[in-house]
């Protein structure tokens, strides 16, 4: 770390990140937030912890997930050509 790194409050992390403060005291209560310092009271966040915070929780579900639902298409698709017996 720099020491000249300014660290950023829960407010700054919490806008970065979008979410509420309370999200951010939820994790860190939880175990399963970012790393942080702390100094006192105060809870600080290096920039350099949060950008490797955000990058570990990148996900690629989406395109999985569109993939998995072209494939449930498709199935639906053959079974809904399958001729209907037993009427």
């Amino acid at each position: 770390m720099n020491c000249l790194e300014p660290l950023l409050t829960q407010k700054d992390y919490a806008q970065l990140r979008r979410c509420s403060i309370r999200t951010i005291q939820r994790e860190r209560e939880r175990g399963n937030g970012c790393p942080f310092i702390r100094i006192g009271k105060l809870i600080r966040y290096k920039t350099a912890d949060v950008l490797q915070f955000v990058e570990a929780h990148r996900s690629e579900g989406v395109q999985r997930f569109e993939h998995e639902n072209a494939q449930d298409c498709n199935l639906k698709q053959k079974t809904s050509n399958a001729p209907v017996t037993g009427r």
